[in-house]
């Protein structure tokens, strides 16, 4: 059922039309979609025939095999190996054929490496796996993939395969849609299950929209909080146990403490021990919810792929009520788009607690990818919500940096180990024995802090501290309030969850 909006169903009908038909591909694309489809498959299989001596057999997967594509889609290519195949027959063989079947092939890797590359105009991928049967056990992500395939293609209705595309196409215009690192959002896979689990497009969007609001999400950044705010999971999703694996369901609750962890559980149909949801990080799951409340009450094209462009920029003018929060920025490094925000996200969260360790409260970093104007960047960059075109150099990482209180006293007491303790004598050396008092059982002792502000602080761990590789020789820069060409990602930075009230001007 629509939900009712300030434009009204006929509106809310008019945008969703308009939508499919600029997302969906026409009965004319799609016949060229599945006959380029299915010139590869053919291809792939004349060369598996060739290079193997074991029965591999492949197979279309993906949006294109369930009907669920959208214009221009990847083909997804699946070569189903023998369940007892070794590894490294799975890896040269795999690698073999995809390299023999695309043109400008190239290896990338997620447990096992697979090819990437084109054919036939559109991007397509040759992933190899293991055939496991149903009560067979699952060795690699890859291998739940056609069986993935088969499960949502067996149950989507008539009409089905337009309401995943529409949702696919709003999460990828919020930039939410992906489960790669440079996104944490929702899958291919994910926005199928919850189509079918939900009914429909709108039905899912009255879902999350009802769902709690747990902290600030900013609109066109990400924020790391040195205080832990992890709120409890929400109530898993379960589906019916027709798939893969033997292994029975647990109860709700079970599945609460198996994935305490993750925000939002859907409990795979094919896999009761997998939820495909753990990669949506917990503000993408409030991004989401903002989203879906905003555009259920104001329908409009501009939440939805290819509408909403990336990069994002900035709005004409700036606000000048700017805080005095630091911030720094380093170049952006080269390599693989989710390996880097990967130990980006783990260094900036160790120097949060270097900072609180340090004597400060509360410290929280917001950051973002800032491009200049005509700059080529990895697309896989681009599909999240942080990537901003402004200023003139290269391409690199803002960090806005806040903490509490905003200078430290310049006196610290340092605790030792506990009165009588053997380490006593060798702590009243250290500091000197008059300078050493007692409290709370705890030998004690006043010292002088060198630095006091955050950003200088920040600096000081920055250069004294080991790196992930990808940020190992990477040099920081600190700038000063005010300074020429930064106001407009301070503001970005500083107001993200504002910006989300204005999605057409992202």
């Amino acid at each position: 059922m629509l939900k009712p909006t300030s434009k009204g169903i006929s509106g809310l009908k008019e945008v969703l039309t308009r939508v499919l038909e600029s997302t969906r591909p026409s009965p004319r694309e799609r016949e060229a979609i599945i006959r380029v489809g299915m010139e590869l498959l053919s291809k792939v299989e004349e060369i598996t025939r060739q290079a193997c001596d074991i029965k591999v057999r492949p197979v279309m997967a993906g949006s294109v095999a369930k009907g669920t594509m959208m214009k221009d889609p990847d083909l997804d290519i699946f070569l189903l190996f023998p369940p007892d195949t070794d590894h490294e027959t799975l890896e040269r063989l795999g690698l073999e054929i995809g390299t023999r079947s695309l043109d400008r092939p190239t290896k990338k890797y997620t447990q096992h490496p697979y090819i990437t590359g084109s054919f036939g105009g559109f991007a397509a991928d040759i992933v190899p796996c293991l055939d496991i049967k149903k009560g067979g056990k699952v060795q690699t992500a890859m291998d739940r993939t056609p069986h993935h395939t088969e499960y949502v293609r067996s149950r989507l209705t008539e009409g089905m395969e337009a309401e995943v595309v529409l949702l696919k196409s709003f999460l990828k215009g919020i930039g939410a849609y992906g489960a790669e690192e440079t996104v944490r959002g929702f899958s291919g896979y994910l926005a199928e299950l919850m189509v079918l689990y939900f009914g429909g497009f709108i039905p899912v969007l009255t879902h999350f929209s009802s769902l709690e609001v747990k902290g600030p999400a900013p609109g066109g950044c990400e924020e790391i909080r040195s205080e832990n705010t992890r709120d409890g999971p929400l109530e898993p999703l379960l589906f019916d146990r027709r798939g893969l694996l033997d292994q029975a369901p647990v109860e709700k609750e079970r599945y609460l403490e198996l994935f305490r962890n993750d925000r939002y559980i859907v409990i795979d149909p094919i896999d009761p021990g997998r939820n495909v949801a753990s990669p949506i990080a917990s503000q993408t799951l409030d991004l989401t919810t903002r989203a879906c409340s905003s555009f259920l009450e104001d329908p409009s094209m501009g939440y939805f792929h290819p509408f909403t462009r990336r990069p994002n920029r900035p709005e004409e003018g700036t606000r000048n009520e700017l805080n005095e929060g630091v911030l720094i920025s380093v170049p952006l490094p080269e390599g693989d788009p989710g390996m880097i925000m990967s130990q980006l996200r783990k260094d900036l969260i160790k120097a949060s607690r270097e900072l609180v360790r340090g004597g400060f409260d509360d410290v929280r970093m917001r950051y973002l990818i800032s491009m200049p104007p005509g700059h080529t960047l990895d697309p896989n960059y681009l599909k999240g919500r942080f990537v901003w075109e402004g200023g003139s150099d290269g391409p690199g990482i803002f960090i806005s940096l806040d903490a509490e209180p905003t200078i430290l006293d310049e006196e610290f007491v340092h605790s030792g180990p506990p009165i009588g303790n053997k380490q006593g004598d060798k702590f009243r050396s250290k500091h000197g024995q008059e300078n050493v008092f007692e409290q709370d059982g705890l030998l004690m002792v006043r010292k002088r802090r060198t630095l006091r502000e955050v950003g200088p602080m920040f600096m000081r761990y920055w250069n004294d501290t080991s790196h992930p590789s990808r940020f190992k020789d990477i040099e920081p820069t600190l700038h000063p309030q005010g300074e020429a060409g930064t106001t407009w990602v301070r503001s970005v930075l500083q107001y993200g969850p504002d910006l989300w009230d204005r999605p057409l001007r992202w």
